[in-house]
C-alpha cells in the first residue's frame, strides 16, 4: 500500500506541471479571446506588437472608423503615412477629412493619391481602386459645393475606371438631373439599377426624374 501511495503521489508530482501548463495556455487562450474580441481590439493589439508596420496602423484606422472612433481613425492612418507613404493611405486620408468636411485638403490629398497611383509600384488592381475611390471622392466634393459640371466629369471618371460601381452611376444619374440633362440622367439612373436592383436610393432618384424637364 505504502509503494502503490508514493506511485500515486510521484505520478501527480509529474502531472502537476503539466496541468500549470494546461492552465496557463487555457489562461492565454482567453486572454487572446477577450483582446480579439472586435476589430478594433485586435488591430490596437496588433500596433502594440508591431508599432513600425504600416498595414497594422491603416487596418486600425479602418477599425476604428467601423467602431465610429473618427478622431482614432484620423491619428492611425497618419501614423501609417508616416511610415509608409502609401496611394491608398491618401485617399483614406481624403475621405476623412471630407468627414470632417475639410474639402480643401481633402481635395488635395484625393489629388496626391492618384498621382501616388501612377508613379508608384503597386498592383494595378490596387491602382485602379485607388484612383475610382479618389475620382468617386472628388466628385462628392465637387458636388457639395455645387460645382455640378466638375462634379459630373469626375463622376464620369469614377465610371470609366469601373464602370460596374453602381454609386458612381447614381450620382452621375443625379448630377445630370441637376443640370437638366434629364436622358442622359435616365440613363446613368437605369444603369445603376441594372447594376445594383436593390438601390433604393437610385429608385428615389428615377421618380424625381419625372419632373426633369
Amino acid at each position: 500500500m505504502k509503494g502503490a501511495l508514493k506511485d500515486r503521489v510521484r505520478d501527480k508530482i509529474r502531472a502537476a506541471p503539466l496541468v500549470l501548463i494546461i492552465i496557463l495556455l487555457a489562461y492565454l487562450a482567453w486572454q487572446r479571446n477577450h483582446v480579439w474580441m472586435d476589430d478594433l481590439s485586435l488591430w490596437r493589439d496588433v500596433v502594440k506588437g508591431s508599432p513600425y508596420s504600416p498595414r497594422a496602423w491603416f487596418n486600425l484606422s479602418l477599425a476604428c472608423e467601423g467602431s465610429g472612433d473618427m478622431e482614432c481613425a484620423m491619428d492611425a492612418i497618419k501614423r501609417s503615412i508616416e511610415l509608409y507613404p502609401e496611394p491608398a493611405a491618401f485617399m483614406r486620408l481624403g475621405f476623412l477629412m471630407e468627414y470632417r468636411d475639410n474639402l480643401k485638403e481633402a481635395e488635395l490629398l484625393y489629388n496626391e493619391a492618384i498621382n501616388r497611383a501612377e508613379q508608384d509600384s503597386i498592383t494595378d488592381e490596387m491602382k485602379r481602386f485607388v484612383k475610382r475611390q479618389s475620382y468617386y471622392g472628388l466628385g462628392s466634393l465637387y458636388f457639395k459645393r455645387d460645382s455640378l459640371r466638375e462634379a459630373e466629369y469626375y463622376y464620369r471618371m469614377t465610371v470609366e475606371i469601373d464602370p460596374e460601381f453602381s454609386y458612381a452611376w447614381n450620382d452621375l444619374g443625379y448630377v445630370l438631373m441637376k443640370l437638366r440633362r434629364c436622358e442622359e440622367a435616365r440613363n446613368a439612373l437605369l444603369k445603376a439599377l441594372e447594376l445594383s436592383p436593390e438601390d433604393r436610393l437610385a429608385r428615389e432618384n428615377l421618380e424625381l426624374l419625372k419632373e426633369c424637364k
